[in-house]
Order: C-alpha cells, then structure tokens, then sequence
C-alpha cells in the first residue's frame, strides 16, 4: 500500500499542506493541513483518525531559506 516505509514501523502520520488560503500563509498565520494516520495491524494498514489539524512547520522552513 505505501512505499519506502520502514518495516518494523507501527503507525504512519500523513500530513496534505497548503490547503489553506495563499495570503494566510503569506500572513504567518496558521495553516490548516489534512491529517490521516494508518497503524499497523499485522499484515495490512488499518485508518485510525482523519481530519483538519493545525501544521505551523512551514513557518520555520521560511525563516531558514530566506536571507534577512
């Protein structure tokens, strides 16, 4: 079902960025992103939660890649 995932992990978290509007993340305001987490179970990958969260990470990687 999913590729280059490491054998012996248990739960896999998937993250869909850039869902929100482009001027809120312009603004540094919070960007929503989809969540979808799988758990292990024995031979086949079982849906455990799925929804909107909150994801402030693309904050940091602005900060790192522009020369203020």
């Amino acid at each position: 079902m999913f590729e280059d995932v490491d054998p012996k992990a248990r739960r896999l978290d998937i993250f869909v960025t850039g869902i929100s509007h482009f001027f809120f993340w312009r603004w540094r305001m919070i960007d929503y992103s989809y969540k979808i987490t799988y758990e292990r179970e024995q031979d086949y990958w079982k849906l455990i939660e799925h929804g909107m969260t909150k994801d402030t990470s693309h904050r940091s990687h602005e900060f790192e890649t522009r020369n203020w």
